[in-house]
């Protein structure tokens, strides 16, 4: 019986699978130069769209400068939460979306840069943050862990927190020892917890200078931190429901007078605002962007100190 070789049927089962092979192997790198070039169409539209909400928030930015401007040359140096311009700006409709934003006042809090000034500690702003972290609950320890964050030494005070605490963290880190850029930099320290930095957020600010604190602005926590006297019941009182309009120093003065509280160190304190921050919210395509700018207004103008994206 004559056999018949199999070994051209072998050669073309390889030669078939090779082919196959081939054509797999095309099928996906067609595929992945289709999906790249969506990838580069992507991104390349999100750049663009990218790149024209930040030129509309450059543009806000010069709209809040005008309006802190007129608003500076028509209140005569006095800011409260009730000003027009302080309120939630109506959405500006776009072609292919809208632009809002507004301005936040940044008078009405405690700048916790202050408690170190001309190279040493501010006893007077350190006296009033301890009764602010009593005023909402918080425990004074807070007090020397903050000093310590901004302080230049590497030494802790009592109850506070320097290098030697942090680095044991995991993953571990630095004090500052140094102004604080960001109030988010309270999550970093010893004993401030999400429920502490809830509580914080809105009383504290990071200025880069010692700023007066706005009383037309601040809330009631804040002018409890004046002086302890100062009970809550007669901080709404003062504050008057975040409606207060003061005049002058002098006008709060003889606002304290009528509550029957005489002298209040308020050193530091004003009823006019320097420091804003811009809110800016742009959305494009069904696709939000947001910025944020810290402005700082004084007689020279409007200057933009800080931009960022985001919240």
């Amino acid at each position: 019986m004559m056999r018949h070789s199999s070994r051209p049927q072998r050669q073309r089962g390889v030669a078939l699978l090779a082919a196959v092979l081939v054509v797999a192997i095309g099928l996906l790198l067609l595929t992945a130069l289709l999906q790249r070039g969506e990838v580069q169409r992507a991104r390349s539209g999100y750049l663009q769209r990218h790149e024209q909400a930040w030129q509309l928030a450059r543009g806000m930015e010069a709209w809040a400068g005008r309006i802190l401007r007129e608003a500076r040359q028509r209140g005569a140096g006095i800011d409260s939460l009730d000003d027009p311009w302080l309120q939630p700006m109506a959405p500006i409709p776009l072609p292919a979306g809208q632009i809002s934003g507004r301005l936040i006042d940044r008078g009405g809090c405690f700048n916790v840069n202050a408690l170190w000034r001309d190279g040493t500690d501010n006893p007077l702003a350190a006296a009033r943050l301890e009764r602010l972290l009593k005023a909402v609950g918080l425990p004074e320890t807070l007090l020397p862990t903050i000093q310590d964050w901004i302080d230049p030494d590497f030494s802790p005070r009592g109850g506070g927190a320097e290098d030697a605490l942090y680095r044991g963290r995991p993953p571990g880190y630095l004090a500052a020892n140094a102004p604080m850029l960001d109030l988010s930099e309270l999550r970093l320290l010893n004993g401030v917890d999400e429920a502490a930095y809830d509580q914080l957020r809105g009383l504290l600010c990071a200025l880069p200078d010692d700023t007066s604190i706005n009383l037309n602005t601040a809330p009631p926590a804040l002018w409890m931190a004046l002086d302890e006297r100062i009970t809550e019941p007669v901080a709404r009182q003062l504050a008057l429901d975040g409606h207060a309009r003061y005049g002058g120093i002098d006008a709060v003065r003889a606002a304290l007078v009528r509550q029957g509280i005489e002298g209040v160190n308020l050193d530091g304190c004003g009823v006019g605002t320097r420091y804003f921050r811009a809110a800016i919210l742009v959305e494009a395509d069904g696709t939000p962007y947001r910025f944020g700018a810290l402005l700082r207004r004084d007689e020279n103008g409007v200057a933009v100190l800080l931009r960022w994206q985001g919240d």
